[in-house]
């Protein structure tokens, strides 16, 4: 009996033994999760906070470069920072006890990446940069109590761009957009007095009218014109103020034919001209060139494509706003008939941060050439097979967005 007794009394001592164990496993538990827990919550807190004050700096940032877009950027000065950092206090995220710090300076484009440089000038760009002070959300038995600060920056800018219109004055341009030439069709030309001359030296010349002086209705050229009106019009719509260009190519060429005045004069072609500097009237340009093309030049000549892009490429090398993003666009009916490949020219002006679009226009433009050499310059080839879809990619391009990657 003594040794049943022994052993149920060693039974009962284990038995309390283990429950003094659970209950400390337990207490140990509880602590655990209870810290884990109050873990968390703190990280979703600072998590919210972060993405609250990443808010409020972008919103910022925007809201004060709008302030210096409605002002001319070459006014922008340090002392104007104050003002504009009031923008940067929106919706409710950054209030007076948040550190708010603003500066203004420029962009540098560099391989389709905008970089913000500080105080640099004209100002067009503005970063934000918003600083919150944190307490935790659980404090545990001394644990995560310490106040903590979090950082957020943001850097707007307005992107605008400079735009070259490479316009193709080849003799086809004369042509129609579906036919392969006016030049026996004496009716196209209204304006034509050498075919009904009674003198039959200007009547046997007559030719030459449609060869040099395109239809001011359905000829290619005007199509092109056109579109290029179409382009102007959009440009006017676009939240950017946009510089544009005009340059036209052919090759050098100097023809002796009767002009306007039923005169025979000497003309001088050349392969590739800046028909309209830098600016914002764009309806102004392209009535300069649609002038200048209807009665003092004559379309003519073969197709040199790549001088075209290059000197587009000095055009913008040399005028285009150092914030701006250069483009190129270059619209063409045929196919290169003399210079170098026009896809090394479009190479080297993407070195040079200049995006090239392409435009073919009519069915024996070389699409797969054009194509390369959009390609070749970081930007897209676009195909129009009549008038109409000509003007729509124009107006198309036009409305396309500046591609940046902002700091």
């Amino acid at each position: 009996m003594q040794l049943v007794r022994r052993i149920n009394r060693r039974r009962n001592c284990r038995r309390h033994s283990r429950k003094g164990a659970i209950l400390i496993l337990v207490a140990v538990l509880s602590m655990a999760c209870l810290l884990v827990g109050a873990y968390s919550v703190n990280v979703a807190r600072t998590q919210l906070l972060l993405s609250e004050t990443q808010m409020a700096a972008d919103v910022g940032a925007r809201s004060g470069v709008h302030s210096i877009y409605m002002e001319e950027p070459n006014h922008i000065s340090e002392k104007m920072a104050s003002v504009y950092s009031q923008e940067a206090r929106v919706a409710n995220q950054v209030n007076d006890s948040n550190e708010i710090s603003v500066e203004l300076g420029s962009t540098e484009i560099s391989s389709g990446k905008v970089k913000f440089i500080k105080d640099a000038k004209p100002s067009n760009a503005m970063r934000v940069t918003v600083t919150k002070k944190i307490k935790p959300a659980m404090p545990v038995a001394g644990l995560f109590n310490q106040s903590m600060k979090i950082e957020r920056t943001a850097v707007a800018a307005i992107l605008e761009r400079d735009i070259v219109l490479v316009l193709d004055r080849s003799g086809s341009m004369t042509w129609a957009v579906d036919e392969n030439t006016w030049m026996n069709d004496r009716s196209k030309h209204s304006y034509n007095q050498m075919s009904t001359s009674r003198y039959s030296y200007l009547r046997n010349a007559s030719y030459q009218w449609w060869w040099y002086w395109p239809h001011p209705e359905k000829s290619r050229w005007q199509a092109a014109i056109n579109a290029t009106y179409g382009l102007c019009d959009e440009l006017d719509e676009t939240s950017q103020k946009e510089n544009l260009s005009i340059v036209s190519y052919s090759t050098d060429y100097q023809p002796v034919f009767y002009d306007h005045s039923l005169r025979r004069r000497r003309f001088n072609v050349v392969e590739a001209e800046v028909e309209a500097k830098p600016t914002t009237d764009y309806r102004a340009a392209a009535k300069q060139v649609e002038k200048r093309y209807y009665s003092d030049q004559p379309v003519a000549g073969g197709t040199n494509i790549a001088a075209g892009i290059d000197l587009a490429t000095e055009v913008l090398m040399s005028t285009a706003r150092p914030y701006a993003f250069k483009t190129i666009i270059l619209m063409t009916d045929g196919q290169a008939t003399a210079g170098r490949d026009p896809i090394l020219s479009a190479r080297e002006a993407r070195a040079n941060d200049i995006e090239v679009h392409t435009v073919t226009f009519g069915a024996s433009a070389a699409r797969s050439h054009m194509g390369q050499t959009a390609a070749a310059g970081g930007g897209h080839h676009f195909h129009a097979p009549d008038a109409g879809a000509l003007e729509a990619i124009f107006r198309e391009i036009a409305s396309m967005p500046a591609r940046a990657l902002v700091e």
